[in-house]
């Protein structure tokens, strides 16, 4: 059987069996959804409108803390030779009662904006059928049986472990194909902050982005959302790829630990970051497969791998949802016989 054929022959539900979501309702305040976060070890839930018995979109302690930093930071990124007093900074929030006031009175309602919809799929649906929307850069994707009732939600990590369960189903073609040939390779983009379309809208780029491991977790972050990013690399002073810090590092923070955020980045990954210590990036060359790489993902648990030189400076990065969107590509392409035809 190919993996194809296991994808399309598999349900959401196996995946998950028995386990409860997790939600939250738009009443709740920005400090609950945090508390949730950290007790669940969750960064993202979907919300729910109880008036209404609907879910609109996910929520993630990134959404809340990114609208946080917007009250602490100017709306563009300063001059790279500018530097803000962060610590006077929060002084300033806290002594004007603005810091404890949006953590406690703001609600979830009031900070929803469409960024991560929920795409409703049924529960009889296969691994398949969610691949089309999670190899788009949707995170995750929510199933509902008949009574509209939530059952389980499914992301991009559960679907790549699958692939990975099942590497030896994958044709030889596609898993021999390397990061550079499939064309994977993401390199860094300098000045990435918005440009402009031709209707004159603005929009973000995705670049990858890295941060002195000295630099404030604070800045660190406000860095990554300034540029629309949803990770960086850690680099010492000489440029090397030391760790990696990443949108679900925050899922422990809540409104009592804020101030966490002030610490250097690599100390705040050791003692609060996801897994709890510098751990070292996942590192590969551009010439690595495309089966190595799934593989190196599932096993490490990590959605993101480095593409380094030869003095371990981030060169490229290779991303889950670009891994996924290859497959699926692949996947869907006709046999050759069916081409014939």
């Amino acid at each position: 059987m190919s993996l194809k054929d296991l994808l399309q022959t598999t349900f959401l539900h196996e995946l998950h069996p028995l386990r409860p979501v997790v939600t939250l309702d738009r009443t709740n305040t920005l400090g609950e959804a945090l508390h949730v976060f950290a007790r669940e070890h969750l960064h993202s839930v979907p919300v729910r409108d109880v008036e209404k018995n609907t879910y609109s979109e996910f929520v993630s302690a990134h959404h809340i803390l990114s609208h946080a930093l917007a009250l602490i930071y100017p709306s563009e990124p300063a001059p790279p030779t500018e530097v803000v007093d962060l610590h006077k900074l929060l002084t300033e929030l806290e002594r004007l009662g603005k810091f404890k006031e949006i953590f406690a009175k703001k609600k979830l309602s009031e900070i929803l904006t469409g960024t991560e919809p929920i795409i409703p799929v049924s529960e009889k649906a296969t691994l398949w059928d969610s691949l089309a929307p999670l190899s788009t850069r949707l995170a995750r994707v929510a199933a509902f049986n008949r009574s509209g009732q939530l059952t389980v939600v499914v992301s991009q990590s559960a679907i790549l472990d699958f692939v990975a369960r099942n590497i030896a189903t994958l044709d030889f073609k596609i898993a021999s194909a390397t990061l550079r040939e499939a064309g994977l390779v993401q390199k860094a983009k300098k000045h990435a902050h918005k440009k402009e379309t031709e209707g004159g809208e603005e929009k973000k780029e995705v670049p990858f982005i890295t941060v002195d491991g000295d630099l404030p977790a604070m800045d660190a972050f406000w860095k990554m959302f300034m540029n629309g990013a949803d990770s960086a690399g850690v680099v010492n002073a000489e440029g090397v790829l030391i760790s990696h810090l990443a949108e679900s590092d925050i899922s422990g923070i809540t409104d009592q630990s804020f101030a966490h955020l002030l610490l250097p980045t690599r100390e705040y990954l050791e003692k609060y970051g996801r897994r709890r210590g510098l751990n070292p990036p996942v590192m590969t060359r551009s010439k690595a497969t495309i089966e190595t790489v799934i593989l190196k993902m599932y096993v490490c648990k990590v959605r993101r791998i480095w593409i380094v030189n030869r003095n371990q400076e981030p060169r490229a990065i290779v991303t889950l949802s670009s891994i996924l969107s290859y497959l699926f590509n692949r996947l869907n392409q006709p046999e050759p016989e069916q081409v014939k035809a």
